[in-house]
Protein backbone atom coordinates (compact mmCIF):
# COMPACT_ATOMS: atom_id res chain seq x y z
CA UNK A 1 0.00 0.00 0.00
CA UNK A 2 2.94 2.59 1.09
CA UNK A 3 4.18 1.49 -2.57
CA UNK A 4 1.37 2.46 -4.60
CA UNK A 5 0.76 5.44 -2.32
CA UNK A 6 4.45 6.68 -3.48
CA UNK A 7 4.09 5.92 -6.97
CA UNK A 8 0.94 7.39 -7.49
CA UNK A 9 2.29 10.44 -5.66
CA UNK A 10 5.37 10.77 -7.90
CA UNK A 11 2.80 10.34 -10.69
CA UNK A 12 1.16 13.04 -10.20
CA UNK A 13 3.80 15.16 -9.68
CA UNK A 14 5.81 14.63 -12.64
CA UNK A 15 1.64 15.36 -14.14
CA UNK A 16 2.08 18.85 -12.58
CA UNK A 17 5.22 19.12 -13.38
CA UNK A 18 4.94 18.20 -17.13
CA UNK A 19 1.37 20.32 -17.99
CA UNK A 20 2.59 24.01 -16.03
CA UNK A 21 6.12 23.81 -17.93
CA UNK A 22 5.20 24.83 -20.95
CA UNK A 23 3.88 27.79 -19.02
CA UNK A 24 6.73 28.77 -17.46
CA UNK A 25 9.52 27.75 -19.75
CA UNK A 26 13.06 27.75 -19.40
CA UNK A 27 14.15 31.08 -19.84
CA UNK A 28 17.85 30.41 -19.83
CA UNK A 29 17.68 28.58 -23.24
CA UNK A 30 20.14 30.00 -25.90
CA UNK A 31 17.36 31.52 -27.82
CA UNK A 32 15.83 32.96 -25.01
CA UNK A 33 18.93 34.60 -23.89
CA UNK A 34 19.50 35.83 -27.51
CA UNK A 35 16.09 37.12 -27.43
CA UNK A 36 16.23 39.03 -24.11
CA UNK A 37 19.07 40.76 -25.25
CA UNK A 38 17.86 41.96 -28.42
CA UNK A 39 14.53 43.43 -26.49
CA UNK A 40 16.32 45.11 -24.34
CA UNK A 41 18.61 46.73 -26.93
CA UNK A 42 15.51 47.94 -29.34
CA UNK A 43 14.24 48.94 -25.89
CA UNK A 44 17.29 51.39 -25.59
CA UNK A 45 19.07 49.58 -22.69
CA UNK A 46 22.86 49.70 -24.44
CA UNK A 47 22.12 53.57 -24.82
CA UNK A 48 22.73 54.02 -20.86
CA UNK A 49 24.30 52.50 -17.81
CA UNK A 50 21.27 52.90 -15.80
CA UNK A 51 20.05 50.21 -19.02
CA UNK A 52 22.81 48.33 -19.39
CA UNK A 53 22.54 46.77 -16.12
CA UNK A 54 19.46 44.72 -18.04
CA UNK A 55 21.60 43.71 -20.12
CA UNK A 56 24.80 42.49 -18.28
CA UNK A 57 23.52 39.17 -17.06
CA UNK A 58 23.01 38.05 -20.42
CA UNK A 59 26.78 38.76 -21.72
CA UNK A 60 30.30 38.11 -20.65
CA UNK A 61 31.88 41.49 -21.72
CA UNK A 62 32.65 43.74 -18.99
CA UNK A 63 31.89 46.63 -20.29
CA UNK A 64 31.02 48.50 -23.45
CA UNK A 65 32.52 51.42 -25.51
CA UNK A 66 30.44 55.09 -25.48
CA UNK A 67 28.81 53.96 -28.41
CA UNK A 68 28.66 56.99 -31.67
CA UNK A 69 26.96 55.14 -33.58
CA UNK A 70 23.49 53.34 -33.31
CA UNK A 71 21.58 51.41 -35.54
CA UNK A 72 17.87 52.50 -35.97
CA UNK A 73 16.04 48.93 -36.38
CA UNK A 74 12.21 48.13 -37.02
CA UNK A 75 12.38 44.60 -35.36
CA UNK A 76 15.04 41.58 -35.05
CA UNK A 77 13.89 37.78 -35.15
CA UNK A 78 16.02 35.00 -34.39
CA UNK A 79 17.18 32.28 -37.95
CA UNK A 80 18.68 29.68 -36.24
CA UNK A 81 20.44 27.88 -33.40
CA UNK A 82 23.11 25.40 -33.58
CA UNK A 83 26.47 23.99 -32.38
CA UNK A 84 29.72 25.24 -33.01
CA UNK A 85 31.67 22.70 -30.46
CA UNK A 86 31.48 21.19 -27.29
CA UNK A 87 29.85 23.89 -24.93
CA UNK A 88 29.25 26.51 -27.60
CA UNK A 89 26.13 27.93 -29.34
CA UNK A 90 25.82 30.12 -32.11
CA UNK A 91 22.04 31.84 -32.42
CA UNK A 92 21.77 33.76 -35.83
CA UNK A 93 19.52 36.64 -35.54
CA UNK A 94 17.76 39.12 -38.56
CA UNK A 95 17.89 42.65 -37.84
CA UNK A 96 15.44 44.90 -40.02
CA UNK A 97 17.49 48.18 -39.68
CA UNK A 98 15.63 51.50 -41.15
CA UNK A 99 18.77 54.17 -40.54
CA UNK A 100 21.94 54.57 -38.55
CA UNK A 101 22.40 57.93 -36.26
CA UNK A 102 26.20 59.02 -36.03
CA UNK A 103 26.68 61.67 -33.90
CA UNK A 104 23.83 63.94 -34.85
CA UNK A 105 23.03 62.80 -38.47
CA UNK A 106 20.55 60.23 -39.87
CA UNK A 107 21.46 58.39 -42.74
CA UNK A 108 17.91 56.72 -43.53
CA UNK A 109 19.54 53.01 -45.46
CA UNK A 110 17.12 49.97 -45.27
CA UNK A 111 18.84 46.68 -44.86
CA UNK A 112 18.71 43.54 -43.44
CA UNK A 113 21.62 42.42 -41.01
CA UNK A 114 23.01 39.31 -40.32
CA UNK A 115 24.41 38.43 -36.62
CA UNK A 116 25.36 35.53 -35.11
CA UNK A 117 25.58 35.29 -31.30
CA UNK A 118 27.76 32.69 -29.46
CA UNK A 119 27.29 31.83 -26.33
CA UNK A 120 28.86 29.27 -23.70
CA UNK A 121 27.64 28.57 -20.35
CA UNK A 122 28.91 30.04 -17.28
CA UNK A 123 27.82 28.89 -13.72
CA UNK A 124 24.84 26.78 -15.07
CA UNK A 125 23.85 30.25 -17.53
CA UNK A 126 24.29 30.69 -20.84
CA UNK A 127 26.02 33.93 -21.97
CA UNK A 128 26.50 35.52 -24.90
CA UNK A 129 30.70 35.64 -25.76
CA UNK A 130 30.42 37.60 -28.18
CA UNK A 131 30.01 39.88 -30.90
CA UNK A 132 29.76 43.36 -29.38
CA UNK A 133 28.08 44.58 -31.86
CA UNK A 134 26.94 48.51 -32.61
CA UNK A 135 23.32 48.97 -30.50
CA UNK A 136 20.33 48.27 -32.11
CA UNK A 137 17.82 50.60 -30.74
CA UNK A 138 13.67 50.94 -32.14
CA UNK A 139 12.33 53.98 -33.72
CA UNK A 140 9.90 55.18 -30.62
CA UNK A 141 13.15 54.20 -28.25
CA UNK A 142 15.94 56.03 -30.05
CA UNK A 143 13.43 59.12 -30.42
CA UNK A 144 12.59 58.98 -26.66
CA UNK A 145 16.36 58.87 -25.95
CA UNK A 146 16.71 61.88 -28.25
CA UNK A 147 14.37 64.02 -26.57
CA UNK A 148 16.16 63.18 -23.21
CA UNK A 149 19.22 64.75 -25.07
CA UNK A 150 16.74 67.35 -26.29
CA UNK A 151 16.52 68.84 -22.97
CA UNK A 152 19.73 68.37 -21.26
CA UNK A 153 20.89 70.28 -24.64
CA UNK A 154 22.54 73.96 -23.91
CA UNK A 155 23.91 74.79 -27.36
CA UNK A 156 21.34 76.53 -29.79
CA UNK A 157 23.17 74.93 -33.30
CA UNK A 158 22.40 71.70 -31.90
CA UNK A 159 19.05 71.82 -30.94
CA UNK A 160 17.73 72.47 -34.34
CA UNK A 161 20.07 69.21 -35.55
CA UNK A 162 18.35 67.00 -32.21
CA UNK A 163 14.80 68.06 -33.56
CA UNK A 164 15.32 67.04 -36.98
CA UNK A 165 16.85 63.64 -36.22
CA UNK A 166 13.51 63.37 -33.94
CA UNK A 167 11.50 64.28 -36.58
CA UNK A 168 13.29 61.97 -38.74
CA UNK A 169 12.79 59.31 -36.43
CA UNK A 170 9.02 58.94 -36.08
CA UNK A 171 8.76 59.58 -39.99
CA UNK A 172 10.76 56.29 -40.61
Amino acid sequence: MKVTFRVLISVVILFIVTWFSPLYGNDNTPDSVVKKYYQADLDGARLSAEGYRKIKPLILWEHEPGWDLVFVTKGARIDKTGQLRTGEIYVTVFYEVLGILTGDELLEIEFTQVVTFNLIKKNGQWKIKQPVIFPHVSQLALSKHMEDVLKENQDKKREARLNLIIKRLREL
